[in-house]
């Protein structure tokens, strides 16, 4: 006996979730980009010394003998970690070979062989208004496709990111953004609010330079990189990258404390909006968010907050 139609439609849903950022890739596009990089896109479980997960991520196979890509924030802090596949194959990362928390990748070798590896692209063609698409895992799915196109690409200090419309969701920091011939355009590193158009990737031709490592497990365990986006309404103003920011030590940099009395705390926004953020602080007029469970900060103008409804003033 076949099982009910409406069963079949609701166990899709629940294993994928499609999000479209304009008009992009077709469902027909995606399903066969999913099929051929289905055991090509892992998910990254980053863990502590005592098996605790700490943070998720995605990663994929740059060649046939188990190395993967990750953004580098994804393992930082952490003691060990392991990657699990769509068919559910999980493996463990064995060690780091290539690390540059500057622009936020590294390349790790994985216990898993004879993997399925993407092919590069070419990120110094990408122009305004490419199509592009993110293969990610993101908790609580199995896997994510998320569509959308080229905003234009942002500097920040040497570093140039590229800006996407994909949206993106928790755990697909070190996940692929290709292009329709399937090649991989960047590594999607960070997004800041599902609102607005604050998605990014670093271009694959930083990948491709990445130098041998010097990092082991231990150094992983040292914050090293933060990203900080300034923004005026829904335009980035500025990108900028620090390595062992800490708030208050730095002049002019004043710590913040929610008035949450559980962590992480909230921030109350003017326009109704409300966020769960890891550490805040202000430089002049501008309020750094660590939105929760995120490597990189996103400055908003204090007059956008309820400063003393969030924060002990």
């Amino acid at each position: 006996m076949k099982p009910p139609r409406f069963l079949l439609i609701l166990v899709f849903t629940v294993c994928f979730l499609f999000l479209f950022g304009g008009n992009s890739f077709s469902r027909d596009s995606i399903s066969h980009l999913a099929e051929k990089y289905k055991l090509s896109v892992v998910a990254v479980i980053a863990l502590d010394q005592e098996n605790k997960t700490i943070r998720t991520g995605s990663g994929f196979f740059v060649d046939r003998q188990g190395v993967i890509a990750t953004s580098h924030h994804v393992l930082e802090g952490s003691a060990r970690a392991i990657i699990r596949a769509a068919d559910r194959q999980e493996g463990e990362v064995l060690d780091i070979l290539g690390d540059d928390p500057g622009c936020d990748l590294l390349t790790a070798k994985t216990s898993l062989q004879n993997t399925s590896p993407i092919p590069f692209g070419d990120s110094y063609r990408i122009t305004e208004g490419d199509e592009v698409l993110i293969i990610g895992h993101s908790p609580g799915w199995e896997r994510m496709f998320s569509a959308g196109h080229i905003l234009g690409s942002v500097r920040a200090a040497n570093l140039e990111l590229l800006q996407v419309s994909a949206p993106l969701l928790p755990g697909c920091s070190g996940a692929p953004l290709l292009n329709r011939k399937g090649e991989v355009l960047g590594v999607a590193t960070a997004f800041a609010d599902l609102s607005r158009d604050l998605n990014f990737a670093v271009p694959i031709h930083y990948l491709r330079t990445l130098k041998p490592a010097r990092t082991n497990w231990r150094a992983l365990r040292e914050k090293s990189v933060q990203f900080q986006a300034s923004m005026a309404d829904a335009t980035v103003t500025e990108i900028l990258v620090t390595r062992d920011q800490k708030p208050g030590v730095v002049g002019g940099v004043s710590p913040l404390r929610t008035r949450s009395t559980s962590r992480p705390g909230t921030v109350y926004f003017k326009n109704g909006r409300e966020v769960l953020c890891d550490t805040a602080w202000k430089e002049g007029g501008t309020v750094f968010l660590v939105m929760h469970g995120k490597g990189y900060a996103v400055g908003y103008n204090e007059e956008e907050i309820y400063m003393k409804k969030s924060f002990d003033q």
